[in-house]
């Protein structure tokens, strides 16, 4: 398939070429540029090596003069048929780097992910100023939801049971102004009409690129609380544990 990649890509420049040196009478070399962009980014390095050397020969012999020899009798084209290699191996060599910090990054991901399902493990980031919340996948599934449930902030807390959801809600932006990491132990009213314990962990930030603060938490179940037990009619019987607290963690 690299092969073929590459042979089309060149006889596409070339055909481009021809046209664009009757209009203009010049000839041009930047469309074979495009075509090592392109035959990297679909073949690989293997792909965009091989257009490279292809786009060498081809415009050597058919676009630069004489025409019809492997030879260039203008110093000028040799410094614009040379620049052509360069940039085209740069073009090679920045895809390939591209792509193995992409493969690293996925892997990197992958174990994240498997971490936190191993772990039955959640993590959620609230940004204060834009409203903006993510949670993950797995943070779905332990609150009894299905892992394509993307709620919003105010939905997140509207998960929380009723006499925990302030708490909460202020404990984690305090963290912001108090600039320490925070711990708070909270109820979950699953969908079933079950309570659960809950742990959550975190600290706020301010992002690198936007410069606005966010919320970082990460959350598990609290093994160490009560046992799960069931609200009849939302979750108005249970009472907040007293563990359920603020805890700066310096």
């Amino acid at each position: 398939m690299e092969c073929a990649v590459a042979v089309i890509s060149v006889l596409i420049a070339m055909g481009a070429t021809e046209l664009l040196g009757r209009i203009d009478n010049r000839p041009t070399l930047f469309i074979f540029l495009a075509a090592v962009m392109v035959s990297t980014a679909i073949g690989g390095v293997f792909a965009g090596l091989l257009t490279l050397a292809l786009s060498a020969v081809a415009t050597a012999y058919f676009v630069l003069s004489p025409a019809g020899q492997l030879a260039i009798d203008d110093y000028g084209m040799i410094v614009r048929w040379a620049v052509l290699q360069a940039i085209g191996l740069l073009i090679i060599i920045l895809h390939s780097s591209r792509r193995t910090v992409v493969e690293r990054l996925s892997e990197t991901d992958q174990r994240l992910r498997l971490a936190l399902d191993a772990g039955r493990i959640g993590v959620w980031d609230y940004a204060v100023d834009t409203g903006e919340f993510w949670m993950s996948a797995g943070l779905g599934s332990l609150f009894g939801r299905n892992t394509f449930f993307k709620p919003t902030f105010e939905e997140f807390l509207e998960l929380i049971h009723s006499e925990d959801r302030e708490f909460f809600h202020q404990a984690v932006l305090r963290t912001l102004s108090d600039k320490v990491d925070y711990q708070v132990d909270f109820r979950i009213v699953r969908p079933d009409g079950q309570v659960r314990w809950f742990v959550t962990r975190g600290r706020g930030y301010t992002a690198a690129g936007s410069g606005g603060e966010h919320i970082l938490g990460v959350i598990s179940e609290n093994a160490t609380n009560r046992s799960p037990a069931s609200v009849p009619d939302g979750c108005g019987s249970e009472k907040p544990s007293p563990s359920a607290h603020q805890r700066a963690m310096r």
